[in-house]
């Protein structure tokens, strides 16, 4: 194990402790036969002869059933990882019939069919702590920055690929395809030739046969270093971005039911370049993956400038933005995220015509059917134990007053209501919208009945009682200042007692 390494064996060390590579237990390679794959064991396995505590080496070949030489690329890795004594698998897939069938290009469909055959090896066999090795190198990473620059890419497509996303590694980012070559050559390595690379008709091959050696005639510089140097240089300013990002997603997250939702108001000032990054984010968090998740499809979501927008996103998703919040779903969870949002505004939501009879003479907890919701009732002996918020209301009781009977319920937006120190009554169904609560869940909205007449609805204030230290106020006031010491209170609480309602 004190074996000195080759020079670029140690390069692709170093490379992998600034990059943290090679904190995993397993590295699965993508072992295709051609002169990159085979570089990428035969140094991958020099290091692991010289290091006792480096992951432990596995090679799997896909035959893609394309090229006449596909079988023979299959053997040549075969007889190379059993010469490394690397455990290997082979997949095989007809990726052309599976191209069709997806509609997809060949290379995008044998992208998937390659790391779903990684990612199967891994579970298949129960690995811990497994990353999928790849062996792009700067040649490659030239190519894909210039490929990404001329499709109009934004900053994250000049930075890729990444030495490291995900559960997937590049150990050869820091070195040229010609020393690779090389490398082979003083191994005496084999390896197959992909006849097709040398097809400038491929957009790719195009770039590495055509323009790249073009541009070289012109450049004081080599092509392919100046590119891996602008790379270098905005890969910094990505990893800042994407910080402050980071930062300014978890300051505008909220959680209702498990499900993420974004604050505008904690959004509405950041600067495009990360309010854009925290919408992918959040989008990333609901759905797991930014797949066709777009620019366009950012851009629209940031330029919405009603307060409450729908918009049609993909594979049959919504982006919906109501009442000061935002979030993704799927289009059959739409009305339900509405009424989240609703609650989020500090409402009380249930199913459309629920109805529960309180009993306000004696303390007693009832829970909301169908709901996550409790309601209880209490008689407060004491001015001292008031505590306002939101979701508790407050009925004086003078000496010999008797507690009522109250009801909970919702459904009816043409019932009128008249917030205390108003003059007029608007519909409910009016007062809700002038306050952007989501159409989908006002009929959902609960409030207080007392003698037929709306006297609470939680989020918005009260016609009568107290809920605040300026009604406590103006009750007294109203009273010859005659201080109440006894109080029926209503109040809002969810079953497990944790999670708070609406906004204090």
């Amino acid at each position: 194990m004190d074996k000195a390494l080759s020079p670029l064996a140690s390069r692709v060390v170093l490379f992998g402790a600034q990059e943290e590579l090679f904190t995993c237990k397993n590295i699965i390679i993508g072992l295709s036969g051609g002169p990159d794959s085979v570089a990428l064991i035969a140094l991958l396995h020099e290091i692991s002869e010289c290091r006792e505590d480096f992951p432990s080496l596995h090679a799997i070949h896909i035959n893609h059933n394309i090229r006449q030489e596909a079988k023979e690329d299959e053997e040549l890795s075969r007889r190379l990882a059993a010469d490394y004594e690397v455990p290997f698998a082979v997949y095989s897939e007809d990726v052309l019939a599976l191209s069709s069938k997806l509609k997809r290009s060949v290379e995008d469909t044998g992208r998937i069919v390659r790391y779903k055959a990684f990612r199967s090896y891994i579970e298949e066999n129960k690995l811990q702590d497994a990353v999928i090795a790849v062996a792009h190198h700067k040649d490659d990473l030239a190519e894909t920055v210039m490929l990404n620059l001329y499709r109009g890419s934004g900053l994250e497509g000049l930075v890729s690929p990444l030495p490291k996303a995900g559960d997937i590694i590049r150990p050869l980012l820091c070195l040229r395809k010609a020393e690779l070559a090389e490398y082979l050559k003083e191994k005496k390595l084999s390896f197959a030739v992909d006849a097709t690379n040398l097809d400038s008709d491929y957009t790719r091959n195009a770039w590495r046969n055509k323009i790249f050696p073009l541009i070289g005639e012109h450049s004081v510089k080599d092509p392919i270093e100046a590119v891996n140097d602008t790379y270098e240089l905005l890969k910094d300013d990505l990893a800042y971005l994407e910080e402050a990002a980071d930062k300014a997603y978890e300051e505008a997250r909220i959680y209702k039911h498990g499900h993420p939702f974004l604050k505008e108001a904690k959004t509405n000032s950041l600067p495009a370049a990360i309010k854009s990054r925290v919408l992918r984010l959040l989008w990333n968090e609901i759905f797991s993956s930014l797949t066709d998740f777009s620019g366009k499809n950012t851009k629209d979501c940031m330029n919405t400038a009603a307060a409450n927008t729908r918009l049609a996103m993909p594979f049959g998703r919504v982006f919906a933005k109501a009442g000061g919040f935002m979030t993704f779903c799927e289009e059959q969870e739409y009305e339900g995220k509405m009424k989240d949002i609703a609650c989020l505004m500090g409402f009380i939501v249930s199913s459309e015509g629920s109805r529960i009879s309180l009993d306000t003479g004696c303390s007693k907890t009832a829970n909301l059917p169908n709901s996550d919701i409790q309601i209880k009732c209490e008689i407060i002996e004491n001015n001292v134990d008031i505590a306002y918020n939101n979701m508790s209301w407050f009925y004086p009781l003078a000496d010999g007053d008797e507690t009522f009977d109250a009801i909970l319920c919702n459904g009816s937006l043409t019932r009128r209501f008249r917030r205390a120190g108003s003059d007029s009554s608007k519909p409910l169904g009016r007062l809700l919208m002038s306050l952007h609560v989501p159409k989908e869940a006002r009929s959902s909205v609960m409030y207080l009945e007392l003698s037929g007449e709306i006297v609470w609805i939680p989020g918005i204030g009260a016609s009568c009682g107290i809920v605040s230290e300026k009604a406590y106020k103006a009750w007294t006031e109203a009273n010859g200042g005659i201080e109440p010491t006894r109080f029926v209170k209503v109040s809002v609480c969810c079953v497990e007692g944790k999670e708070e309602y609406g906004s204090v």
